[in-house]
């Protein structure tokens, strides 16, 4: 009976210890927390690309530029192109207006026909009437120049001293037909008359062509020593000409 006493006694004891103990956490272990160990993904060595993107600023320049002329001068109506576009020989860049090249020759006929008119007056000699119709026209003309001198204004002078230069010169013209002088001063410029129309119908030649891109070249250096006289980089055109 004291046997059972004494083993009760001790495991009262046990467990009045036990009770006084620190608490314990739930999912947790009494012995000292170990560093979990890392996952880390294994992989073989190899090469790969690294694409990184960087921003300039400068100039686009053209590896080369032509200048295009065109045979006849003009307003121009269509552009068929753009900037930087690639063309070839042949193609059509642009259209100009049909008026203005017909109104050139029209006008270069009739400067031409009124060249060819002169010229015959001149070799065929004046009429009488017509010199002396001249010869009251000049008089005239200096009569009403002399009232405007007087009291008129210094603008209707002016123009009354040209209309007396205009009636001097038709009347010396029509006293000196036949004069080896006058018909070839007139047929000088029949001459260059009929130059002009046939440029007209046929367009600029060589020699007028390279004389516009000469002063397109000139230009274009000039505005270049311009620029870089202010620290302005010179641009160059595109592939494809605007308009103009």
């Amino acid at each position: 009976m004291n046997r059972f006493k004494l083993i009760g006694a001790i495991l009262g004891s046990t467990l009045f210890v036990a009770g006084c103990g620190p608490l314990a956490v739930p999912g947790t272990s009494t012995t000292a927390s170990q560093p979990q160990a890392l996952t880390v993904p294994a992989a073989a060595a190899q090469r790969g690309e690294i694409r990184q993107t960087l921003s300039y600023s400068g100039d686009v320049r053209a590896r080369e530029q032509i200048t295009v002329l065109p045979k006849a001068s003009g307003r121009v109506q269509r552009v068929l192109v753009d900037i930087g576009s690639p063309v070839h020989a042949g193609d059509v860049l642009a259209e100009l207006e049909q008026d203005s090249p017909e109104i050139q020759v029209l006008q270069a006929r009739a400067n031409l026909a009124a060249a060819q008119a002169k010229l015959a007056t001149i070799q065929s000699g004046a009429k009488p009437d017509d010199v002396t119709a001249a010869q009251e026209a000049v008089a005239q003309q200096q009569a009403r120049l002399g009232s405007m001198q007087a009291q008129g204004r210094p603008e209707d002078v002016a123009a009354a001293q040209a209309a007396v230069a205009a009636q001097s010169a038709k009347l010396n013209l029509m006293l000196s037909g036949g004069r080896p002088e006058a018909v070839g001063l007139a047929q000088a410029a029949l001459d260059a008359a009929q130059q002009k129309l046939a440029l007209l119908q046929k367009g600029a030649t060589d020699d007028v062509r390279q004389a516009a891109a000469s002063a397109v070249s000139a230009d274009k250096a000039q505005v270049a020593a311009t620029e870089a006289a202010y620290g302005q980089p010179a641009e160059s055109g595109g592939r494809a000409p605007g308009p103009g």
